[in-house]
């Protein structure tokens, strides 16, 4: 089970690839590589460095995996004082049945209407890192997950019927969704969905015309719903 997150400022991530790659393949800086090997099995390789200095005990690094994902990279976080590590592995291992939940629980929520939301498969994993046991469950993992459903949609269903809906499937899944948005357009091809032109289009320039968010502090709890027109 996971045991706590760090989350990067922006900041911290802009300036940090700064950082240069290494030639050595076994450049191992405070055992990153060897950390990620012996936990997950994987073949890993060095590959830059963020903006760490003396002064600051948590040693910030991107790894490269050769193995089980190939050339996913990997954040890792080093706390000199704890000697303890973080990574961003398991974002990258279940990323794709993430996906495959989200397209589920909206499916059953809006059924035939045209939706498309923001996916994990592919997504840059470098602003945060996780300490889990390595035989952590997929189930275990989205229980404590701080995941975001975002997407785009066009339905004529009522406010009430998709909120009732997105609660009941949500808490069925046991999903902890820390963050839900979901923009409602009048404009939406279906024929067109693996269009990623037309998708970027609809997401970014269509005008809403209603609007939910909601949060939610662990897989069991929601707080601050609300809808706009």
């Amino acid at each position: 089970m996971k045991k706590c997150i760090l989350l990067l400022e922006t900041v911290l991530i802009l300036i940090g690839l700064a950082g240069c790659s290494m030639t050595k393949e076994r450049y191992d800086p405070y055992g990153v590589v060897e950390y990620l090997e012996n936990k997950y099995d994987d073949e890993v390789r060095y590959f830059k460095s963020y903006a760490n200095t003396k002064e600051n005990p948590r040693k910030v690094y991107q790894c490269v995996s050769k193995k089980n994902y190939p050339g996913e990279k990997i954040l890792v976080i080093y706390d000199t004082r704890a000697d303890a590590y973080w990574d961003s592995y398991f974002d990258i291992k279940y990323a794709h049945q993430v996906d495959e939940l989200i397209d589920s629980i909206l499916s059953e929520v809006f059924g035939d209407d045209p939706y498309y939301f923001i996916h994990y498969e592919g997504a840059d994993h470098s602003g945060s890192a996780s300490q889990y046991d390595a035989d952590t469950t997929f189930e275990e993992y989205i229980a404590e997950e701080h995941i975001h459903l975002t997407a785009c949609v066009k339905s004529d269903k009522s406010n009430e019927e998709i909120e009732s809906r997105i609660k009941e499937q949500i808490l069925k899944n046991g999903i902890f969704c820390s963050w839900i948005d979901l923009a409602f357009v009048e404009k939406f091809d279906k024929e067109r969905m693996n269009d990623s032109s037309y998708i970027k289009e609809v997401v970014s320039e269509e005008p809403e015309v209603r609007h939910y968010s909601a949060n939610m502090k662990d897989n069991k709890t929601f707080t601050d719903c609300n809808w706009e027109e």
